[in-house]
This record gives structure tokens, C-alpha cells and sequence, in this order.
């Protein structure tokens, strides 16, 4: 199913660009700046850890909130475009941080991998 969906939304800037696919492979384009999660979540994964409890929030990377603001935006955009897709609605239900693939080495935008 991956594969008949990233085929359809290949044209799409924001959605990454499939060459080819076998019974259990793609072929797409290289992205060798890593994928988002690596960037914005803490490496603190303890299970006590509340952000939302502490008097003070403390920021975890080095991001803006302009910057965020940007990534958040540029990571709906491909999404929207799978709910707008002009053959029907195309529910992507279990997208992760490691789906979205840096685009350059700026880290300011993003590409949807299905």
C-alpha cells in the first residue's frame, strides 16, 4: 500500500520522490541529513519526566519559535496534501518524527516519507 501511495503523490514537493519498487522494495531519493526525530527529541526518555508539571518548561534543542513554528507548518503541509488528494482522502494514521527526512543540511525543511 506504501508503495501505490508514494507512487500517486510522487509529483508532490513535499512527499518523497519514488524511482522505482520491487515486491518489497522502493527506490527513492537519498537523504542523508537524517530524519527529524534525531534533531528535535530530548535524548532524556525517562518515563518521570513531566514537562508540563515543572514551574520552569526547559527546551531540549536548539530551535527557535520561529524555527518550530516552520517545521511544524512544513510537516502538516504533506499531510494536508494526503487528505486533499483528488482521487479521495488518503489517511496516513500512524505518521512518526522518523518519517519526516531533512531536505538539506540548514534543517529547515522537511519531506514526508510514507
Amino acid at each position: 500500500m506504501d508503495t501505490l501511495i508514494t507512487e500517486r503523490m510522487s509529483s508532490n514537493d513535499q512527499i518523497v520522490n519514488m524511482f522505482g519498487y520491487t515486491g518489497y522494495s522502493m527506490i527513492t531519493e537519498s537523504f542523508e541529513h537524517g530524519d527529524v526525530e534525531d534533531d528535535v527529541v530530548t535524548v532524556e526518555r525517562d518515563a518521570s519526566f513531566f514537562p508540563l508539571k515543572r514551574e520552569v518548561l526547559v527546551t531540549f534543542n536548539n530551535f527557535t519559535g520561529t524555527e518550530k513554528l516552520k517545521l511544524a507548518l512544513s510537516m502538516v503541509e504533506p499531510v494536508a496534501a494526503l487528505h486533499n488528494y483528488k482521487d479521495g482522502i488518503i489517511v496516513h494514521d500512524d505518521i512518526q518524527l522518523s518519517q519526516y527526512l531533512w531536505t538539506d543540511g540548514s534543517k529547515t525543511s522537511v519531506k514526508l516519507n510514507e
